[in-house]
């Protein structure tokens, strides 16, 4: 994905159905993804419906984003990114994944460990008056 899908990105992340905090900014948040991350899309009639976002460091990397629209959930959309960005890792010799994700997604928890992704620790973060619990996941390589 480059500069030109910011907004489409954006899309996806508010359409996925899970709710955001009041100030997040989709197209802000896409652009920061874009420019820090490796991302990769899934597409469905040349719209795109799902991203997934890799950030690299050193031997290891971080899944930072995966969203898919609501309306494609459920058709394996959300599995073929994760396959495909373990193997996108491998072939860039990380040594492990490491993902948070909210702890209340229990759908995605399911599809990670399905990866055989293994939760590390949990932990609260209090943004504004929200408090966000996620939980810590790493893959060994």
């Amino acid at each position: 994905a480059t500069a030109k899908h910011i907004k489409e990105i954006a899309d996806v992340e508010l359409k996925s159905g899970y709710p955001h905090p009041k100030n997040f900014n989709a197209i802000e948040n896409s652009a920061l993804i874009i420019r820090n991350s490796d991302i990769f899309v899934a597409k469905y009639k040349n719209k795109i419906v799902g991203y997934i976002s890799l950030n690299k460091k050193k031997n290891n990397g971080e899944i930072e984003f995966l969203a898919v629209s609501k309306k494609f959930q459920d058709k394996g959309i959300g599995f073929k990114l994760i396959g495909y960005i373990i193997k996108y890792a491998r072939k860039n010799k990380c040594k492990k994944l490491t993902l948070s994700v909210r702890s209340l997604n229990l759908k995605a928890i399911k599809l990670y460990k399905k990866f055989g992704f293994i939760v590390t620790r949990r932990t609260t973060k209090t943004i504004g008056k929200n408090k966000i619990n996620k939980v810590h996941m790493s893959l060994k390589m």
